[in-house]
């Protein structure tokens, strides 16, 4: 005869967080000036993002390329991506961080130079 299986069992039940954005901010407006060992690029904070924390910014350093992701309470993040950075930098020694500045508080990132005799005329290749 036939032989069936019986009832079907659920095995496993796998729950998935997934962030909705429903706007995509990107930054777009920054400043960006070449120093001896660091190419910087800093980013003045709209004034939604005024109060956030160093613990609100998630970013990722690659030889190549940086990605930050800025978390606003009640709101939708903003981006800034730089997918091809103008040269290479060293990831282990490049910083994300908070200054407050005359103008309001604003987001510094430091690429670090591989080579310091190199100058970048811009952010991206």
């Amino acid at each position: 005869g036939i032989i069936t299986g019986g009832d079907p069992v659920l095995l496993q039940t796998e729950k998935k967080t997934v962030e909705i954005i429903k706007e995509t901010k990107n930054i777009t407006d920054y400043v960006f000036y070449d120093d001896i060992k660091y190419a910087i690029v800093k980013i003045l904070l709209p004034k939604d993002a005024q109060d956030i924390t160093e613990d609100d910014l998630e970013f990722s350093f690659e030889p190549q390329c940086y990605h930050l992701k800025i978390k606003v309470p009640d709101a939708a993040p903003y981006f800034f991506y730089v997918n091809k950075l103008y040269r290479k930098i060293d990831p282990e020694k490049s910083t994300t961080k908070i200054v407050k500045t005359k103008n309001g508080r604003t987001v510094k990132i430091s690429f670090a130079k591989i080579n310091i005799e190199d100058e970048w005329y811009k952010v991206s290749a």
